[in-house]
Parts: C-alpha cells; sequence; structure tokens
C-alpha cells in the first residue's frame, strides 16, 4: 500500500493547510475516479482543516427591555436557546465544601431535565415548590431592629477634619527587609526612611518583623540598652503593637532599631505640633492603618469628611471625601466621583400580560438597560 510520509494525511500541495485528499491513502489499484469522488464528497471535508467564518450579531434573550426591531439576532437552532440563551445560571454547590457541582444557563437546564425524561412542557409547574427561600439582599440587623437606625436621605453630613495637633492617633505597618532595614508603610518608600513625630500626638506600630524586636531608643545599640520608655509600651515588641505617646518633654531626635541587627536602625525626628498646624494629607492619612484627627474624629469606614486650615496638598481643599480601608490602608474617595453621571438605565411602562407566556416580561419592570454588546 502507499502512504505518504510519517503516515500522514496527504494533502493538495497548492493548498496544504486547508485541504486534505484521503484518496491517497488507498492503494494505487483503488485510486480511481469513482473513488475520488465518493470520497471528495463526503470524507475529505471531514478530515480537511475547516475555516472560520466572521460574523456580526446578537446572542440572548430578544425579549428584554433593551432590544431594539431593528437588532440583528443570530438564529438559535430551538425555541428554548431562541427564549432563554444567555439567562441567568442554575448553581448547585456542596454545601460542605462549597464545592460547584453542576452549573448551567436556562436552556441547558431545561435540555438536563428532558435528557432524563423529563416533563418540560409547562415551565410554571417544573419550578414550582411549596416553599422557597427569598434573599431581597438588604441588611437583616438594618431590617429587624429598625429603630436603632436613622435615615439619611442624602447621605451623612461631613465632618470637618482640623489641623495636626495634640491629640492625634495614627497608626503604621512596620516589617523587615530580611536583616537589613525597617520598612514602614505607608511613609517607608527607602529602607530605614527618618520618620516625624509630633509632640502630644500617639502613634502605634504594628509590628510584624518576627526574629526582629524593635526598641524605641535614645541611642543607636543593640540588644535592650538605651530603651526610651517615656510614653512607649511594648518596647521591643516583634509581632504586636508598640504604641508611644509623644510626651511633650520628649527629645527632638530617637531612634528606633532593632535589638539584633545593627543595619536595622532609623531616626525619629520630633517636633512640636504648634509648629506645623497644616494637614498632610499622604504623609499623615492616606495608608495608614487608623487615625485620629486633632478635633477628635476618629476615621471609619463611610465616614464622610472635609479639611479645614492648611491642607497639603491643596487640591484636598473644599472638597468631600468618603473614608475607607481603615485597619488596611485607608483612602479618601472624593465625593463627586460617587455619581454616575452616565445614562444607563431607562425606565418603561408596559401593561400587565398583554402578550402570551414567555415572549415579553410578566409585569413593569423599572431601571432597565437600554443597551447591548456585541460579539464578534
Amino acid at each position: 500500500m502507499a502512504y505518504s510520509d510519517n503516515n500522514n494525511i496527504p494533502v493538495h500541495s497548492e493548498n496544504k493547510d486547508k485541504f486534505r485528499n484521503s484518496s491517497e491513502l488507498l492503494p494505487l489499484f483503488f485510486r480511481t475516479e469513482t473513488n475520488k469522488k465518493f470520497l471528495g464528497a463526503g470524507l475529505d471535508s471531514l478530515i480537511s482543516k475547516g475555516e472560520l467564518e466572521r460574523i456580526n450579531g446578537f446572542v440572548g434573550s430578544r425579549y428584554s427591555r433593551s432590544v431594539k426591531p431593528e437588532d440583528r439576532y443570530l438564529p438559535e437552532p430551538t425555541s428554548n436557546r431562541r427564549r432563554y440563551n444567555l439567562l441567568p445560571s442554575l448553581v448547585i454547590r456542596d454545601e460542605f465544601d462549597d464545592r460547584t457541582e453542576w452549573l448551567a444557563t436556562y436552556d441547558d437546564f431545561i435540555n438536563q431535565i428532558k435528557y432524563f425524561n423529563g416533563n418540560t412542557d409547562r415551565h410554571d409547574r417544573l419550578n414550582s415548590s411549596e416553599f422557597y427561600a427569598w434573599n431581597p439582599h438588604i441588611d437583616f440587623d438594618k431590617f429587624v431592629n429598625y429603630r436603632q437606625y436613622y435615615w439619611l436621605q442624602n447621605g451623612p453630613s461631613p465632618v470637618t477634619i482640623t489641623g495636626y495637633a495634640e491629640g492625634s492617633v495614627s497608626g503604621f505597618t512596620v516589617t523587615n527587609n530580611n536583616s537589613q532595614s525597617w520598612v514602614f508603610t505607608p511613609d517607608g518608600s527607602s529602607n530605614n526612611p527618618v520618620i516625624t513625630l509630633y509632640r502630644g500626638a500617639t502613634y502605634k506600630f504594628e509590628l510584624n518583623a518576627p526574629g526582629h524586636p524593635f526598641y524605641i531608643k535614645n541611642a543607636r545599640t543593640t540588644g535592650s540598652s538605651d530603651a526610651y520608655s517615656t510614653g512607649v509600651t511594648n518596647n521591643g515588641t516583634e509581632t504586636g503593637v508598640v504604641i508611644f505617646t509623644v510626651s511633650e518633654t520628649a527629645p527632638d531626635i530617637l531612634y528606633y532599631t532593632c535589638g539584633v541587627h545593627q543595619e536595622m536602625q532609623g531616626i525619629f525626628e520630633i517636633k512640636n505640633a504648634e509648629e506645623e498646624l497644616n494637614i498632610n494629607i499622604p504623609t499623615e492619612i492616606l495608608g495608614k492603618t487608623e487615625y485620629t484627627s486633632a478635633n477628635g474624629v476618629k476615621f471609619t469606614n463611610g465616614l464622610v469628611v472635609n479639611f479645614e486650615g492648611n491642607i497639603t496638598p491643596s487640591t484636598y481643599k473644599n472638597k468631600n471625601y468618603v473614608v475607607e480601608g481603615v485597619g488596611k490602608e485607608i483612602k479618601l474617595v472624593a465625593f463627586n466621583e460617587l455619581d454616575t453621571p452616565e445614562i444607563y438605565s431607562q425606565n418603561f411602562d408596559y401593561e400587565f400580560d398583554i402578550d402570551k407566556f414567555d415572549d415579553t416580561p410578566f409585569d413593569d419592570a423599572e431601571n432597565t438597560q437600554t443597551s447591548q454588546s456585541m460579539l464578534q
């Protein structure tokens, strides 16, 4: 028998990438014109490389409010596909290990029931049950304990934050770069940065540096000697929180050191709060784990604030901000960025059940999406 090299199916030399000629696999005696025509009419088209055809059109349900008469939809092979294509899926999950056991779109769900000889003539009967669970996507505590809450139609009023002064509280996250340096977040963009602290303020250093005891000291030394203790709690902590309330008598320079490694040392610059009553937003607030302002406002997620006084940078003046990320990394989201000026929905009036079952929505629906996405 005559075969091509490497036992591959032969192809026409002038069109090697697309067409495969199965008749060339036959012994020479059987390569008659009749056999070539017979194989070419059936088998060759099955083993030849396919060609993609570019088509444009919508895919999905044709009965949503965003459908327009001029829209061109791709044809579907069945009525269920035409009615329910891309509608929400059915998902079955294992309640013990939260594993997805089965999922499908609605038309696949119906086809699966048909496969097991189920009756799918009436979907209302098929999906009915004596009881059902309803999740209205609300805060159940506010629903049950509504007397404990206030409704603010226009959202919370902004709270004014004044300049940096005695009584403020802020937090740092402190880690180690091997045994070479300390890293402070958010202020530490470099190894062992110089950190400015203010008398009368409280600082919380959240340590995550096993094997590297963190000390606040009067001198650059290792071990526990020369430790500065005034207003300091948990000095020498490796994993935990060191709290430092800077006293009015604190020296102008203190040091943070590792009790083990000489290279891990840096400087605390101590200043009077009255010398700088301005607020430097990036340095004093952004990225901190917590913050309490000089006028006693403790930042919490969702708090709306504005800033008064000498603000750095000035772009933060005369604006309202929503506080996010408290406990991890404080962020300020401009209130005007929460508006959605684009038109993304439209209200429709639709009479009750004016068309046959499942061809139109059951009743009126509001704020419906008005545009589709084109698949190509």
